[in-house]
């Protein structure tokens, strides 16, 4: 029975699998996942970086390490919000 003060039950582990998988297309890749949260990784690369590697010294920009990766941290609240979290 279901009353109008009841939320429905959220689904986490699926809304984190939709915000792992939106993530994933704009170029993060998976480190780590749970049922409650994942551990994403991006790449930061240099424009300046980046073109002069290409041009000059395309070697260094696959095989260098100029590269730089950041962390996020993504977990869905008792809302069904995707938080995300630098680390």
């Amino acid at each position: 029975m279901t009353t109008q003060d009841q939320t429905p039950e959220i689904d986490k582990t699926r809304l984190l699998a939709q915000a792992v998988a939106n993530a994933v297309a704009g170029g993060a890749r998976v480190e780590s996942q749970s049922p409650e949260q994942a551990i994403l990784v991006r790449r930061n690369v240099s424009p300046a970086r980046f073109t002069l590697c290409l041009l000059v010294w395309w070697p260094g920009f696959f095989f260098g390490h100029h590269r730089s990766e950041s962390r996020q941290i993504v977990r869905i609240d008792d809302l069904g919000n995707a938080l995300i979290q630098d680390v």
